[in-house]
């Protein structure tokens, strides 16, 4: 059975058509070993909705994937920082994180509280302003979760265990 909770600090306010770096906590609440390892590993991925459920014609659009740092037993939880590209046009959307099995399914499918939801608004930043997550993180230690650390060789906030 396919069950997790996903926690993660997302700004309310994004750039468009960028890259954010945003802080998850996963939580694997089934009964499986949620294992990043091929053939069909388990990824973190999202979907990008309008507030009528859909995307420029499209249902939804599909992400980015970020690799699982470890296979993560029933019980078991782990934080990571998920790379995820934002919308190409301003307005405001629903995003979802969530899980993917490659070639399997997504886990949000399976069950709605498998992602972690939140409404944001994407837009041009204006002369001064900073709206990705990952300048905020960089620029604002006091956004740090405690189990990241800067690294500037990478250009990214990892977390601690892997600095």
């Amino acid at each position: 059975m396919c069950r997790t909770k996903i926690k993660c600090i997302l700004p309310r306010e994004i750039a468009v058509d960028d890259r954010l770096y945003v802080h998850c906590t996963i939580i694997n609440r089934g009964n499986a070993t949620l294992d990043p390892a091929f053939p069909h590993p388990v990824r973190i991925s999202y979907k990008w909705r309008t507030p009528k459920g859909s995307m420029n014609g499209h249902d939804i659009i599909e992400g980015y994937r970020t690799e699982l740092p470890a296979p993560l037993s029933p019980g078991g939880k782990t934080v990571c920082f998920a790379g995820i590209d934002t919308p190409m046009h301003e307005g405001k959307y629903e995003l979802a994180v969530t899980l993917v099995q490659e070639h399997c399914a997504w886990f949000d499918d399976i069950h709605p509280a498998n992602a972690f939801r939140k409404v944001v608004t994407v837009g041009k930043p204006k002369d001064g302003d900073v709206l990705t997550g990952i300048r905020n993180i960089v620029q604002d230690p006091r956004l740090w979760p405690a189990e990241a650390a800067w690294t500037a060789e990478a250009g990214i906030v990892i977390p601690r265990a892997a600095a």
